[in-house]
């Protein structure tokens, strides 16, 4: 049986391909955060993580996701941000000023709260800080928080 690193390789190649493409975002940190995007299960399956309900197989199941999120999660791995974003569904736009004003061209966006760089997630209809590791602040999950 292939071991739990091989099938996470070939995971991890998978979805950097995705990110690569467009079409998942780079901000994505674990495994359960892939089903905000897409069926996370269809990874498994074209890497042939085996299943067929025992304990055992559930086991390796577990382990894969989990070494794919230690993976998605660790230090120095590239996140969306203004200007390298390829992820469609993502604007890291505003063309709202500081002071409410309308902006003649578009510029990045930041949380009024905390100026860390944000974006809005149009697939989760909601505005979230660019870097994942960011500590979320009240603003960013206001239904249409000023930006």
């Amino acid at each position: 049986m292939t071991d739990v690193h091989t099938y996470a390789d070939l995971i991890t190649a998978e979805i950097d391909g995705d990110i690569a493409e467009g079409a998942l975002p780079a901000r994505v940190r674990t495994f359960g955060e892939l089903h905000d995007y897409v069926d996370a299960n269809d990874y498994l399956i074209a890497a042939q993580v085996p299943y067929d309900g025992t304990p055992a197989t559930i086991d390796v199941v577990v382990a894969v996701q989990d070494e794919v999120t230690r993976r998605l999660s660790g230090p120095g791995r590239p996140y969306c941000t203004y200007g390298a974003c390829t992820y469609p569904r993502h604007d890291h736009t505003t063309s709202i000023g500081a002071d409410g004003e309308d902006l003649q061209a578009p510029v990045p966006m930041r949380c009024r709260h905390c100026q860390q760089p944000s974006h809005y997630d149009e697939k989760l209809h909601r505005y979230r800080h660019d870097d994942p590791s960011a500590a979320d602040c009240f603003l960013i999950h206001e239904p249409n928080p000023p930006s």
